[in-house]
């Protein structure tokens, strides 16, 4: 089983690999009672936003992660993959400027 510190660093590397942009995890463990860590980047337009979430999903289910919800896969503007301890945001780069939702966050953001 993997600690939430080696997913967090798992879920990043994922990201990655389908080259999402300006990652940015934020541990609110102690500010929040739905999550613990909540994890946002972005992609350069839906099918790209599509691209690193669905290898984020594919990748949770090989290593046997359970994914409890999925949000906005089809229209790829804000794609919500809710982990329960782990929420992970991938928004396209106009929407995530919208709603600037690191400023919500601002708490103890840890930047990769």
């Amino acid at each position: 089983m993997e600690t939430q510190k080696e997913l967090i660093e798992n879920l990043i590397e994922w990201s990655l690999e389908k080259k999402a942009e300006d990652i940015k995890h934020y541990d609110i463990h102690e500010e929040s009672n739905y999550t613990d860590f909540v994890l946002i980047c972005h992609g350069n337009g839906p099918l790209h936003v599509q691209a690193i979430a669905q290898n984020i999903i594919e990748k949770c289910k090989e290593n046997k992660i359970r994914i409890y919800s999925t949000e906005g896969l089809s229209n790829a503007k804000w794609v919500l993959i809710d982990l329960i301890d782990i929420v992970i945001h991938v928004f396209d780069e106009e929407t995530r400027n919208h709603y600037r939702l690191e400023d919500l966050l601002e708490i103890n953001p840890k930047r990769n």
